[in-house]
């Protein structure tokens, strides 16, 4: 026998869906043959309404911990606050701390994490360590800006420390912002005792232990050899060994969207008037030239062309030529440029996981064979074996996501021959594609949605139910946004998770499943969530 609760939660799913599987009598055939449960939903606190879910809500979950921000706004009053919640005994607590959310460090299974305490009525805070099993706080006495930037595998992160008694860099004053680094792992904060110039987190980049920022050059020194020391050098650093290179090269002032770090390579744009030389060789001192710096070898190479938007995959990079307009790809190794001759968007490309997305406009071939030559094709690229491909739809790289196996993508019913995708009786949605990449194959999916996250078995997708035109949570309306678990094969089962706001974001952890944050019904409670996966 089940409990009473469960039984009438199973009884009360099965009529939902069956009431919207009965409701369909279009060509898209969505009905589910078994429904796939989460393990567990847990109400969190604080109570509703005062609760909202943020895309970056989720900051690391393990087999222990899931670190998330609660979003709230009441009264006037506007703070983040840190919540923990301990998976295995359901019980959760805060930090006590005020956190704008992104003043905050974790590495999964650390069982600690570093946040900075942000007093709203401030524009400094300061750093503490924060015991996840005790949830009490050490203050490291260390004067910060209220945020910062970390590593892809989330184990570094990188910030700006206020010089107050000690003067770290040696320039023989105090108040300079200094780059810290801090071992998320280990528990270590270490200085590089270098100045930044940009307060901005987003001019701090970071990869694995490795780092890269803007310098001011000291008065008196000319690092760049232009004549003065008005410019801001680029400095990398590794704090695995504490060594750092200024590298006598000056950024134009914002490089934030135009550098990149991956590995062993920083790509980087160099102004010329800055440097006080001719970096491209076109008579002129009013470009941004891009540049390498290689981490082992420390070889600087002038790439000699502008792009913008690089992407660095494995030691390739791909950028879109200002010049061209079209697709590069360079081997950061030996520097060689492949032009791709395709004209790009100005967002493109990007990179996600192992392959390059981007948009090119149908020339003299009908790529998504809807009758004309007037679309911008969604385009895959692959550095590895040098394979470009499309994927037969009109698009956005910026929609694109990518696991191993799938590609999820929204096709433009309207710019594919006013073709209804989603079965909804008409031709204005977005509806989610997936492209298998064992096979080749591209699958509809069947739902109006403008992206989805794949996570193996299934993929998180977020529904409205007006531009679907359907009633997918069952109460009445079509006023919702609904998340949906949907096999990126397009076979049943799917699960409507939960209705209400999007998905505060999910993490597969080993051994436990997919874990996250949600938002479920009008009231927006929120809800801790580890998801069963849903097997064809």
């Amino acid at each position: 026998m089940c409990r009473l609760a469960a039984c009438l939660e199973l009884l009360f799913a099965a009529l939902v869906f069956s009431s919207v599987a009965g409701s369909q009598s279009r060509a898209v055939d969505r009905s589910p043959e078994k429904l796939c449960f989460p393990k567990f939903e847990r109400l969190l606190p604080p109570a509703p309404p005062f609760v909202t879910v943020g895309a970056n809500t989720v900051h690391g979950v393990s087999q222990e911990h899931m670190v998330y921000t609660e979003h709230f706004f009441a009264m006037g009053d506007e703070r983040d606050l840190i919540w923990v919640h301990h998976i295995p005994s359901g019980t959760t607590g805060n930090t006590g701390l005020v956190s704008d959310g992104r003043g905050v460090g974790y590495a999964p299974g650390s069982g600690q994490l570093l946040q900075i305490d942000y007093p709203i009525t401030s524009v400094e805070g300061t750093l503490h360590w924060v015991d996840l099993g005790t949830l009490t706080s050490t203050n490291l006495g260390l004067t910060t800006r209220p945020w910062m930037n970390r590593s892809a595998d989330r184990e570094t992160a990188v910030f700006a420390v206020k010089e107050t008694t000690v003067d770290e860099n040696g320039d023989g004053d105090l108040g300079d912002w200094i780059a810290y680094g801090a071992d998320l792992v280990s528990g270590a904060v270490v200085s590089s005792r270098r100045a930044t110039s940009s307060l901005d987190f987003r001019q701090m980049w970071v990869d694995d232990v490795r780092a890269a920022w803007l310098v001011p050059e000291p008065i008196g020194t000319d690092w760049t050899g232009d004549g003065d020391s008005n410019d801001d050098v680029y400095f990398v650093h590794d704090f695995m060994v504490g060594a750092g290179i200024q590298l006598g090269l000056a950024s134009g002032g914002f490089p934030s969207f135009q550098c990149v770090l991956r590995g062993d390579w920083l790509v980087f744009p160099v102004n010329e008037g800055a440097q006080g030389s001719d970096l491209n060789g076109d008579g002129d001192l009013a470009d941004e030239v891009m540049h390498s710096f290689h981490f082992p070898s420390r070889a600087i190479a002038n790439l000699g062309f502008v792009g913008t938007l690089p992407s660095i995959t494995s030691s390739r990079l791909a950028v879109r030529s200002s010049q061209t307009e079209t697709i590069l790809i360079v081997d950061l190794v030996t520097s060689a440029i492949e032009d791709l001759g395709i004209v790009a968007s100005p967002s493109d490309p990007l990179v996600r996981g192992d392959l390059v997305f981007y948009v090119a406009e149908e020339s003299s071939v009908d790529w998504n064979a809807d009758g004309d030559l007037l679309d911008d094709i969604l385009w895959v690229h692959d550095p590895a074996s040098g394979q470009s491909w499309n994927l037969g739809a009109s698009g956005s790289a910026s929609r694109v996501r990518v696991d191993d196996r799938w590609i999820l993508y929204p096709r433009s019913e309207l710019a594919e021959g006013s073709t209804d995708l989603n079965g909804d009786g008409d031709v204005a949605d977005s509806v989610l594609s997936s492209y298998d990449r064992s096979t080749g194959r591209i699958i509809s999916l069947g739902y109006a949605a403008l992206s989805g996250e794949p996570q193996g078995e299934f993929a998180l997708v977020n529904v409205h139910e007006d531009s679907q035109g359907q009633d997918l949570d069952g109460d009445g309306a079509l006023d919702s946004t609904v998340l949906l678990a949907l096999p990126p094969s397009g076979r049943s089962p799917r699960r409507v998770l939960y209705s209400g706001a999007s998905a505060g974001g999910f993490e597969r952890v080993p051994g436990l499943g997919l874990v996250g944050v949600a938002v479920d019904g009008p009231l927006r409670y929120l809800k801790a969530m580890v998801l069963e996966p849903c097997a064809d």
